[in-house]
Parts: structure tokens; sequence; C-alpha cells
């Protein structure tokens, strides 16, 4: 069913197209029920009520089985312009407007700026996001905080450990030109070892730590129970 704000999930469209159709073609809920079975969609009367009310979703399937019994083409179910039907996919990834839902259908939607853009953006906010929990766990696997793991790798590599781990799986992924995600993975365990191997070894340099400012000196006993 719309949500408060009028919007709708794609499954939300077809159940709004199916009332449609069915109030077009003068049909009751129970005069669906042996058209749909005549043609592969097997509900009864209790089904079509709770897909019709938003208490049931459906299958590819099914939603095949629906074109069929109503002889109508995709467009007749995902209709949204005529409505102004916003619709949201993938627990709201995506906003689309009116028309939206169809152009995703044709493979058409990203050929527009807006459209193009949000993508753009959410490849780079996945970008910062597995960027941030490989800090996280490069952090955990030395037993210090984030800040302390910055100020090491930016000491010892002059830049911070995210740009050195791709500088250094980059040039490895070069000599390997024909691999697959197998050698990807293998280099980026090779890569993200080496790195930590090396900062270990700077962790044995508490006073540059604490003068460095990264640690303040009550917590000293903290980073030598570390290093």
């Amino acid at each position: 069913m719309a949500g408060e704000s009028g919007e709708m999930t794609a499954t939300d469209v077809v159940r709004s197209n199916v009332r449609r159709l069915r109030d077009e073609n003068g049909l009751k809920q129970r005069e669906l029920v042996p058209l749909f079975q005549a043609h592969g969609v097997e509900w009864d009367l209790q089904t079509v009520k709770a897909f019709e009310n938003g208490r049931r979703g459906l299958s590819l399937d099914e939603f095949f089985g629906l074109l069929l019994s109503f002889r109508v083409g995709w467009r007749e179910l995902l209709a949204t312009e005529a409505q102004g039907a916003h619709v949201v996919l993938l627990d709201g990834a995506w906003g689309l407007e009116p028309g939206g839902l169809e152009e995703a259908m044709e493979g058409t939607l990203l050929e527009r700026p807006d459209y193009a853009d949000a993508l753009t953006a959410r490849a780079e906010d996945q970008e910062r996001r597995q960027t941030a929990r490989e800090l996280e766990r490069a952090a955990a696997a030395l037993g210090v905080d984030v800040p302390i793991l910055e100020y090491l790798s930016r000491r010892l590599w002059q830049v911070s450990y995210s740009f050195e781990a791709k500088q250094r799986f980059d040039r490895a992924r070069a000599s390997h030109p024909e691999g697959d995600a197998k050698t990807d993975r293998a280099l980026r365990g090779h890569v993200t070892r080496s790195l930590m191997a090396e900062l270990r070894a700077q962790l044995e340099d508490v006073e540059q730590l604490v003068a460095g400012g990264v640690v303040p000196k009550r917590r000293r006993k903290t980073v030598e129970r570390h290093a």
C-alpha cells in the first residue's frame, strides 16, 4: 500500500493497476479467482483480497501470470506516470519520479543526468563506507584506535593507510593483468599483511605517538600495552 508520503513500492504499483484493470473490466474480486487460475496463478479469494489490500506480495512468475490473465503488456501493470506515483525501490535505495519505473524497465533510467548523478553519489558513498570499514578492521588488528592508525601511516608512508593500501594494490594488480576476483583477494591479502607488519614495527615507538599529540599522556599505558 502507498505510504503516508504517497510513495509506493513496485509491488504497490502492480496491486494498484490490478484494481484498476479489474474495475475497467467490471470484475469483482471473486471473479478474478477462476481467471487467474486458468492462467496458472493459483490464488483463491483470500489471496486476491490479501494482495489487493497490501497484505501479500507477488513473485515474478505470478507477475507474468497476471499479464497473461489480463492480456496486457508489462506497461499496464507497472504504469506510474498517469497516477503520479513516486516509487521507492530496494528499501529506499532508489526514489523514482512518476514514469521512472517504466524507464527502469526499458533500461533508459540512467540516461537521465539526475539519476546518473545519483548513481555516482551512491558509488562514492559506498567507497567511503568501505574505506571506513577497512580502517576499523586494520586498527582493530593492531589493537589501536583509527586516529593512531592514521598517525602511524602518515609517519611511516607520508600518506593515509587507505591511500597506501590502494597504491600497493594497484601496483600488484598491474603485474597480474589477467587476474580474476580470486587473484584480487589474494593480492589484497598480501598487501594488507605487508602493511600490518610495517605498522606493528611503528608501535614500538610510544614516545613518538605521545609527542605527536595523537595519544594523550593519560593514555600512554594503553598504547604501551599495544606496543
